[in-house]
């Protein structure tokens, strides 16, 4: 008996997860997931002047007013490269990570809204298909809790993305679906009927 509880949770608990990893994979699928060094391939530059070991010995004009503004008004930071002596030499506005993160946002709304519709079609599934061989039950189960899976993971992984009132509204039709889930498949316990003496 005790085995077959094991096998059961097994099975669930599997097939939960794989779902919900293939879920995400549909939306590399949709749109590859952008790497920052694709975006940003200068490292070792920084973002402030660093600090001269002869200072003196420095020939180096800072950049101009109206070059920092309409640089931050790029979204872009100045990064300023150094010869050996740590004398700045050279200065640009670099907007890499400004993109990088524009396309990073864009890829998970997209995990958002196909891990949503994926996670509904597989709870529905969980909901209305019924077998009667047990196995498949617990397939289905296992279905079930890998679309509330997928729903969850893809709402935290763009959250931080989403407005206030669209965060709100997420928050409560997630958890009117969890309450649907347990009306649905959480019996009512049974009640004693009571013996005529």
């Amino acid at each position: 008996m005790m085995l077959d509880v094991v096998k059961k949770i097994a099975v669930i608990v599997t097939i939960a997860i794989l779902y919900s990893v293939f879920s995400f994979s549909i939306t590399d699928l949709i749109i590859a997931n952008p790497e920052y060094s694709d975006y940003c391939q200068d490292y070792g530059k920084y973002s402030y002047p660093m600090q001269a070991v002869n200072a003196s010995a420095c020939n180096f004009t800072e950049p101009a007013a109206n070059f920092t503004t309409n640089c931050t008004n790029n979204h872009g930071v100045i990064e300023y490269e150094y010869d050996l002596g740590s004398c700045p030499i050279s200065y640009r506005c670099n907007t890499c990570s400004y993109y990088y993160n524009l396309d990073f946002e864009k890829h998970e709304e997209i995990g958002f809204y196909t891990t949503t519709i994926l996670g509904v079609i597989a709870v529905i599934v969980g909901l209305y298909l019924n077998f009667k061989k047990e196995v498949l039950g617990w397939i289905v189960s296992g279905f079930l809790i890998g679309g509330m899976l997928s729903i969850f993971t893809g709402t935290m992984s763009y959250y931080s993305y989403m407005g206030r009132i669209m965060r709100v509204i997420t928050i409560v039709l997630e958890i009117a679906l969890v309450i649907w889930v347990t009306v649905k498949k959480v019996p009512e316990p049974k009640k004693e009927k009571k013996r005529i003496k």
